[in-house]
């Protein structure tokens, strides 16, 4: 998105925009030609990453022991991975969901093959979700550690959006939606579910069109879908 874009740059960084496949490449082979000394923050696999985001699941495991799952979007691993560890260790009875959108599914796709299956990647305005594969150093893990994935459309995670914008005030991005979409379609079980809204990287013009009751098509928001009409009122308690 733009914006998150825009605040890396005020933070100083220098951001290089590349083709989807070049990304893909520099994720798993974690090296850039041309930034050989660089250090390379691995986004997903890092001990110092897995370390950051599991004191989300240590806070949600403090303020609610008797939590019955945690829900988590999943897109390179790394969040379910850090998730699961804590789980494992201090709430063993607690399902860990993890959540991917229906346009592009490597999960899904690995967990049904029983290995990583490369998987066509979909440019929609769920931009931090649907990556090619399950990354190889990731998948022993998730397989352990997940104990169901599901899937939700694009219809429903704006859905979602808005629904948090106009109950909670809370402005979500795509993949930080795609959790309460699976538990407001009831995917995730009864009893104390926790959805975890990973990220508001959302470009005001996508959030533009969700608010009026329009689905994006892409990532930049520019090719609309017809408007959802009744789909954006139906009613659920949260």
């Amino acid at each position: 998105p733009n914006n998150k874009k825009a605040s890396l740059e005020r933070f100083g960084a220098q951001v290089l925009c590349v083709p989807f496949e070049e990304w893909w490449k520099t994720l798993v082979e974690q090296r850039y030609c041309g930034f050989q000394s660089k250090r390379f923050i691995r986004p997903s696999g890092g001990s110092d990453i897995i370390a950051g985001n599991a004191t989300l699941a240590l806070e949600i495991i403090e303020d609610l022991p008797d939590v019955d799952a945690i829900v988590v979007p999943y897109s390179s691993g790394g969040l379910a991975c850090s998730t699961g560890v804590v789980i494992e260790a201090l709430s063993p009875r607690t399902k860990l969901i993890a959540c991917e959108v229906a346009s592009s599914t490597p999960f899904g796709n690995a967990l049904l093959a029983g290995r990583p299956q490369y998987c066509q990647h979909a440019n929609t305005f769920v931009d931090s979700m649907g990556l090619n594969a399950v990354i190889p150093e990731i998948w022993p893990h998730v397989r352990r550690m997940v104990d169901r994935n599901v899937m939700v459309s694009l219809v429903e995670v704006a859905r979602a959006i808005r629904v948090m914008v106009e109950r909670n005030r809370i402005v979500a991005e795509g993949a930080g939606a795609a959790p309460l979409a699976a538990a407001l379609r009831g995917d995730c079980g009864h009893g104390k579910v926790v959805c975890v809204v990973s990220g508001g990287n959302i470009d005001t013009d996508i959030l533009a069109d969700i608010l009026q009751g329009i689905v994006p098509s892409s990532a930049t928001g520019r090719e609309p879908q017809p408007s959802l009409g009744n789909a954006f009122r139906q009613e659920s308690n949260i």
